[in-house]
């Protein structure tokens, strides 16, 4: 009996000897984590929005109120809101309400009466002053933030029109082109949209207002029962092209209108000189210069 006891003794405690042993210390070879550990668990994520830049000075406070705080806030702002109904009720219905709501509405008005006002301090009149220099500040390009790049004059019987492509650095005001003795303004479209809107220069010169950027202007004007009439121009285009019927004109050279001023004569037939009192007579040359 005593054999077969230690029989079963062996055969119980072998199968616990078989297990491996556990290491009482990390290997030398063991990566273990270092610092705190970081929680496995995730709560509620809120974001929040800035509009504006962020110093680094700057600091921000959060207040979070407990669940319960929230539902007694909701609760007193519903109760506030059904006082004001029924006070809006009592001044439009000529209701009376009972002493319950009148204290109601006497401490609605008092806590909106002690509320503080929420208004912006008035700016340092140092910052003031900056945001006017900023304002009054001229762009880099000027005075060359404007030109005409190009022009077409036409002229035909009594109309005369011109398409003008404008180019613009910055917002800016142009002056265009015109005489206001002998020339009548009747239409000005800016990019095929109607422009009512002008102001005029110390000499009568129209000026336009322009976006920045490349934009294409056509002009119309009705001329005067003159032989002779000059379109100036007190911004030169780049490049000018002529044409017309019944008109010649002259000033330009190569393209280009040093003067500023572009003449225009009526072509007349032989013998058909007429005399027209009060206008501008055309005579015959007396005078050839040849440079």
């Amino acid at each position: 009996k005593v054999e077969r006891r230690r029989e079963n003794v062996a055969s119980v405690a072998s199968p616990a000897d078989s297990k491996p042993k556990l290491l009482k210390r990390y290997a030398s070879n063991t990566i273990v984590q270092a610092g705190a550990g970081e929680p496995g668990w995730q709560w509620r994520d809120y974001q929040i929005d800035v509009a504006g830049p962020v110093l680094p000075t700057q600091t921000v406070r959060l207040l979070l109120s407990p669940p319960w705080l929230t539902r007694l806030a909701r609760l007193a702002i519903v109760a506030l809101l059904a006082l004001t109904l029924l006070r809006l009720m009592q001044m439009g219905f000529g209701l009376r309400l009972p002493l319950a709501g009148r204290l109601g509405s006497v401490l609605l008005w008092s806590l909106l009466a002690t509320a503080p006002a929420l208004a912006a301090d008035t700016p340092a009149p140092a910052l003031l002053d900056q945001l006017g220099q900023r304002l009054r500040q001229l762009p880099e390009c000027t005075p060359r933030c404007g030109r005409i790049a190009s022009a077409e004059v036409h002229a035909e019987g009594g109309n005369l029109s011109a398409v003008l492509v404008l180019h613009a650095a910055e917002a800016i005001a142009l002056p265009l082109p015109g005489n206001e003795g002998l020339l009548g303004l009747t239409a000005i479209t800016l990019d095929g949209v109607g422009v009512n809107a002008l102001r005029r220069g110390a000499d009568g010169s129209p000026w336009i207002a322009l976006p920045r950027g490349v934009h294409r202007a056509e002009i119309r004007w009705r001329m005067a029962a003159a032989d002779a009439v000059s379109l100036r121009f007190s911004e030169p285009p780049a490049y000018l092209q002529f044409s017309g019927e019944g008109w010649t004109a002259s000033g330009i050279d190569d393209g280009r209108l040093p003067t500023g001023s572009l003449e225009l004569t009526r072509t007349l037939a032989a013998g058909a000189a007429e005399h027209r009192a009060g206008v501008a007579q055309s005579f015959p040359p007396y005078v050839m210069v040849t440079r």
